[in-house]
């Protein structure tokens, strides 16, 4: 049986999320790099590669990413001067 992997990615108040949709595979069979402003996702055997250009807004440096059920999760939160400020009126 042939399962296909494919990637979504969502923005919220507080980040991006990024879910490969990888049907029986684990953490042990993926790798995760950061190359400049790409986030580099592949499983290890080779069959799948993607690329995903990080908008300078993203804090690069707090990346967190897990795998359950065949979905590898990478999320990634706004820097701290890009999140929303609540502004107090006197």
């Amino acid at each position: 049986m042939t399962h296909y992997i494919r990637s979504r990615t969502t923005f919220g108040k507080e980040g991006a999320t990024i879910e490969v949709l990888a049907p029986g595979k684990n953490k042990n069979d993926f790798e995760i790099n950061l190359k400049g402003n790409f986030l580099v996702t592949k499983l290890k055997e080779g069959s799948y590669a993607e690329r995903f250009l990080l908008g300078d807004e993203l804090d690069k440096t707090n990346i967190k990413a897990s795998c359950k059920d065949g979905i590898l999760r990478i999320e990634l939160s706004l820097k701290e001067e890009e999140l929303p400020k609540q502004i107090e009126i006197n």
